[in-house]
């Protein structure tokens, strides 16, 4: 499941861990882009106290990948 370490999803991680017999607990950072607040210590705290594994996906080259494809597709379109 997406914990972020903010109260939404760590009421659903709670919730979850209750009936489900298997959570894992998901997130993503932008560690390479400052501008975004990175939640790391407040998702690792949650997964420590509820006993949980947390795996973190550095998400920052997919964003840049994601902006650099819609420019360049932008770019073709209005060239033809």
């Amino acid at each position: 499941m997406l914990l972020s370490g903010g109260l939404d999803s760590s009421i659903v991680a709670k919730e979850a861990t209750q009936v489900a017999e298997y959570v894992h607990g998901l997130r993503w950072t932008w560690q390479s882009l400052p501008l975004f607040h990175d939640e790391k210590d407040c998702a690792e705290r949650i997964a420590d106290a509820l006993g949980i594994g947390l795996l973190t996906l550095n998400a920052a080259h997919l964003l840049l990948q994601a902006v650099i494809t819609f420019v360049v597709c932008r770019a073709f379109l209005l060239l033809s």
